[in-house]
């Protein structure tokens, strides 16, 4: 029964994963409309459009405005020249940001006594492991520690 039960739990939890993935791509499916069109004398419009589209599918403002500069910068320089060529950038530069291991940042405590640490996320998105280790480590780094919990449901029906 509690194999069952764990395999169930697991077939869910991917189920929420995958489900996330459908709604990016339905989210991103408007850039493939936007290159297939695309001409020079229409860069400005559907670089913005491509940046909605980006910032819909929950890619961040920062991210979204980097890729879409790029972008930009290819264009204006002349190594793009079509939408196939755009859409391919536009692969390359998401692929380079998930594939870049980013910049070590230290959390820097102390300063302002007290500090707040906000984490919100989506359920299953690892915020009660996250603040577990966290507060493992800081607890290891002599800090003294109150946590408050909030959970806000909202469902569009």
């Amino acid at each position: 029964r509690l194999g069952r039960l764990i395999k169930e739990k697991a077939k869910s939890d991917v189920d929420k994963l995958f489900s996330g993935f459908s709604k990016t791509r339905e989210n991103l499916s408007v850039v493939d409309e936007l290159l297939t069109y695309w001409n020079l004398a229409d860069t400005d419009r559907v670089l913005d459009d491509l940046e909605e589209a980006l910032l819909v599918s929950d890619f961040g403002p920062k991210i979204s405005f980097r890729i879409v500069d790029t972008l930009r910068d290819q264009i204006r320089d002349g190594k793009l020249k079509s939408g196939t060529e755009i859409k391919a950038s536009l692969k390359r530069c998401i692929l380079e940001l998930l594939t870049t291991k980013g910049s070590k940042t230290e959390l820097q405590l102390g300063f302002r006594k007290p500090a707040v640490i906000m984490i919100v996320g989506v359920n299953g998105g690892g915020k009660t492991t996250s603040l577990g280790t966290s507060r493992h480590a800081l607890l290891y780094s002599r800090f003294s520690l109150a946590f408050s919990v909030d959970f806000v449901c909202s469902r569009k029906e």
